[in-house]
């Protein structure tokens, strides 16, 4: 998923950052994307939600953009953390920065994988990233303010409420012939899929198999039912809950055969 695609038009200004003036010749532009993560983006508060301990993955671009005038290359400026404010969090949870990168005339874009652990304690935290040095006058480049990635962490022990969706892609089998696909998707109320979480499926009382949700949040089996009598027969599907994670949830469907 693209952080471009995430976010709407007014908050992703927030996370580029482009330095126009007339005493310079460049400007510097941060782009995030590819973003590989359990969190969800709050619009809201323009930062991720991300439960402590886990992690957030993107690739940071960074690129040189002409504006007027001569810029000197070769330009070497190493991008790194520029926290100053209590809510900053430290370096050791931040890896794939500091990066240092030369750029040409035929080379003026990089891109780092960046990746950003949430603290273990619940609060709201930022990352603000930037040229920490090689920009300059000489060189024809401002400093400039960085972007700022901002972390939201919950209250470990405020579980999240979740839904849980069951679908049987053939939902009418002939006695002992065939099989079909059960497949779970686990959600927020909000619609953000869970991954990584175990889903139980059953048959009446019997349990027929378990499987962990995708980053679709979808979990799936294939059921052969053998010679399970004809008739209706109900298949439950349910996740048990994380603690201090997720309240569990579950849902049904009928299985017909005939």
């Amino acid at each position: 998923m693209g952080l471009r695609q995430a976010l709407t038009a007014a908050a992703f200004s927030v996370l580029v950052w482009t330095l126009a003036s007339a005493a310079y010749a460049a400007t510097i532009e941060y782009f995030v994307a590819n973003v590989d993560t359990p969190a969800k983006y709050d619009e809201q508060s323009g930062a991720f939600r991300v439960t402590g301990g886990d992690a957030i993955e993107f690739d940071l671009t960074f690129g040189i953009k002409p504006v007027d005038g001569a810029i000197h290359y070769p330009l070497t400026v190493t991008f790194g953390v520029q926290n100053t404010d209590p809510s900053g969090l430290p370096a050791s949870l931040i890896s794939g920065i500091p990066a240092e990168h030369e750029f040409a005339p035929g080379d003026s874009t990089f891109t780092d994988r960046v990746r950003i652990t949430a603290p273990s304690v619940p609060g709201a935290y930022q990352v603000k990233i930037g040229a920490i040095s090689g920009a300059g006058t000489a060189q024809g480049l401002r400093e400039g303010s960085g972007i700022v990635i901002g972390l939201i962490v919950p209250d470990a022990c405020a579980p999240a409420d979740t839904m849980l969706s069951l679908a049987l892609d053939n939902p009418r089998l002939a006695y002992n012939d065939g099989s079909t696909r059960l497949a779970a998707t686990l959600t927020t109320p909000e619609g953000y899929a869970v991954s990584g979480k175990s889903i139980d499926f059953k048959v009446g009382a019997d349990v027929i198999g378990s499987a962990e949700t995708d980053e679709n949040g979808t979990a799936s089996i294939f059921y052969n039912p053998g010679t399970l009598v004809v008739g209706d027969h109900t298949v439950f599907a349910s996740f048990q809950g994380a603690t201090c994670g997720y309240n569990p949830s579950g849902d049904s469907a009928t299985l017909g055969v005939r």
